[in-house]
C-alpha cells in the first residue's frame, strides 16, 4: 500500500486475500533450505489514526480521507472528505469462491 504519512502511524488492517508467495529451495552441503518471501497482502483495508484508509483492490488501489467509518454486515461504508458517503462491499475483496460468513 502506498505510504500516506512521513511519519509513521499505527496502523490496523483487514486482509481479505493474501498474494501467493515465491519460495526458492537449495542444497548447502548435506542440508536443504527453503527461502520464501514474507506473505503480502492481495486486497485489504487499511486504517490509521489520522483518519486516512487505504484499501486495496483486485484491480485498484485507493488512499481515501475518511471521517466517518462503519460497517454494515459486509459493507463497509466511509464519509470521505469531499465526497460524502459511499459503501463497499466486502465480500468483492474475497478470492473467487471462498465463502463468506458475512
Amino acid at each position: 500500500m502506498r505510504e500516506r504519512a512521513d511519519e509513521p502511524r499505527e496502523q490496523d488492517a483487514v486482509v481479505f486475500a493474501w498474494a501467493e508467495s515465491d519460495a526458492a529451495t537449495f542444497e548447502l552441503g548435506d542440508r536443504n533450505w527453503t527461502m520464501s518471501e514474507r506473505e503480502t497482502p492481495r486486497t485489504v483495508a487499511e486504517v490509521d489514526g489520522a483518519g486516512a484508509v487505504g484499501v486495496r483492490g483486485w484491480d485498484h488501489e485507493s488512499v481515501l480521507d475518511v471521517r466517518e467509518l462503519w460497517c454494515d454486515g459486509p459493507v463497509l461504508k466511509l464519509r470521505i472528505v469531499g465526497r460524502g458517503a459511499i459503501a463497499l462491499d466486502t465480500r468483492t475483496l474475497l478470492e473467487s469462491g471462498r465463502g463468506s460468513e458475512a
